[in-house]
C-alpha cells in the first residue's frame, strides 16, 4: 500500500492550510537494484540466491510496473549458473532468484541482472569453495618405464564432482595392481595434504605392461597410464634346456641356459660371457666350454666328454651371477670303430 501525504503551507501572520490526502505513486521502471545480495560464501553446486528490484528513476521500488521479465547471468568469475531458473517476471517489482548453482571454485563471482530498457545491476563479489570431494584425478603419472624393483611415484588430486581441488577435506588414498602380472608394493595409505595425496616408494616386480589404481573410500577411483617393467640386472643362471639323459661318449650334446634377475625375470639384457663345467661323474668337459650370452641366454652344442659312465652333471657359471647346475645323466660309449690285439 502507498502512504497518503498531505502539504501543508505556513506564511508569518497567516492561519496555515493543509491539502486534502494524496497519494504518490512511483514511476515508470528505470532501472534493477539488488535487494538481497548473494551470501558471501557458498560451496560449489550448492543453491545460490539473489532478490532484485524494479527502480523508478527517484529510486522508489515501481510495485506498479506489472510483470517485468529480469535475467540473470555470471558475469566475473569462471563457469556459469548450472541450473536454477535465470529468468523471471517481476511482482509487485520484484523478482527472486533461489537454487542457482555455481561449479568453478573463485573468489571474484558476481552475478548481473537485466531487463529490456532498463539499467542493469550486479551483486557484490562474492565466493564459490569447493564441495565435499568426489572424485581422484591423476596430478602425475608414473613412469612410463620401469626396472622391476625399483621404485617409483605418482601423485593424484582430490576434487570435487564439480572440478574443483579440494583443499581442506583431507583423504586417504591406496594404490592397487589394476591390470598385469606382479606384485605391488608400497601401495599403502597416503593423506592428501592440500589437495595432492603422493605415493612414492612403489614398485613391480614382473616385465610387462602394468596399470595402477588410485582409490579412496566413497570417492571415484582413477587408474594410470600404462608402466611397462623391464627386468633388473642379471642375478642367477638357470638351465632353460637340460642335457639329455643320455649322451654319447665323445660326441657333443646340447644344454642351454639363461639369465634371470633376482625377481626371475628374463634378464635379456645379459651379454657376457658363460662357462660350463663338468661338475659330478668322471671325466672331463671339452669343446666350446665358453659361450657369449646374447639377450640373455646362451646354447652350449659342442662339448663332450669322452669318459663313459653315470652320475655325470654339467655347471653353468659367469661372473656376478649364481651358477646352475643341470640333472644327472649318463654318457655311454659310442659304436666300436677299431679292433685291437691283446696278449692272453
Amino acid at each position: 500500500m502507498y502512504k497518503r501525504q498531505v502539504l501543508r503551507a505556513t506564511a508569518p501572520g497567516l492561519p496555515a492550510v493543509q491539502s486534502a490526502s494524496f497519494v504518490i505513486t512511483p514511476a515508470g521502471p528505470h532501472h534493477l537494484a539488488v535487494r538481497t545480495q548473494p551470501a558471501t560464501s557458498t560451496a560449489a553446486g550448492d543453491p545460490v540466491s539473489v532478490t532484485i528490484e524494479l527502480r523508478d528513476p527517484f529510486n522508489n521500488v515501481a510495485t506498479n510496473a506489472g510483470a517485468r521479465t529480469v535475467g540473470v547471468a555470471l558475469t566475473t568469475g569462471a563457469g556459469s549458473l548450472l541450473s536454477g531458473s535465470t529468468s523471471k517476471a517481476t511482482s509487485a517489482g520484484v523478482a527472486t532468484f533461489s537454487g542457482l548453482q555455481i561449479g568453478p571454485q573463485g573468489s571474484d563471482k558476481v552475478i548481473t541482472a537485466t531487463s529490456v530498457g532498463l539499467v542493469s545491476t550486479a551483486t557484490a563479489a562474492f565466493a564459490i569453495t569447493p564441495a565435499a570431494p568426489a572424485v581422484l584425478q591423476m596430478k602425475t603419472q608414473p613412469p612410463a618405464s620401469v626396472v622391476a624393483g625399483s621404485a617409483f611415484s605418482l601423485a593424484v588430486e582430490v576434487r570435487d564432482a564439480y572440478g574443483n581441488v579440494q583443499v581442506s577435506m583431507p583423504v586417504t588414498v591406496s594404490a592397487a595392481l589394476a591390470t598385469g602380472v606382479s606384485t605391488l608394493s608400497g601401495g599403502g595409505g597416503a593423506t592428501s595434504a592440500a589437495g595432492v595425496a603422493s605415493q612414492s616408494g612403489l614398485s613391480l616386480d614382473r616385465v610387462g605392461a602394468h596399470t595402477v589404481t588410485v582409490s579412496s573410500p566413497g570417492l571415484s577411483s582413477v587408474t594410470t597410464q600404462s608402466v611397462t617393467v623391464t627386468a633388473a640386472a642379471g642375478s642367477a643362471l638357470v638351465f632353460e634346456t637340460q642335457p639329455a639323459s643320455s649322451a654319447v661318449a665323445g660326441q657333443s650334446f646340447t644344454y642351454a641356459a639363461k639369465v634371470l634377475d633376482a625377481f626371475g625375470n628374463h634378464a635379456v639384457s645379459f651379454g657376457g660371457p658363460v662357462t660350463a663345467t663338468l661338475s659330478a661323474g668322471s671325466g672331463a668337459l671339452v669343446g666350446t666350454t665358453t659361450v657369449s650370452a646374447s639377450d640373455g641366454s646362451v646354447t652350449f652344442g659342442a662339448t663332450n666328454i669322452q669318459a663313459a659312465g653315470t652320475g655325470k652333471q654339467v655347471t653353468v657359471s659367469a661372473e656376478s651371477l649364481s651358477s646352475a647346475a643341470s640333472t644327472l645323466f649318463e654318457v655311454v660309449h659310442g659304436a666300436a670303430t677299431q679292433l685291437s690285439l691283446i696278449h692272453i
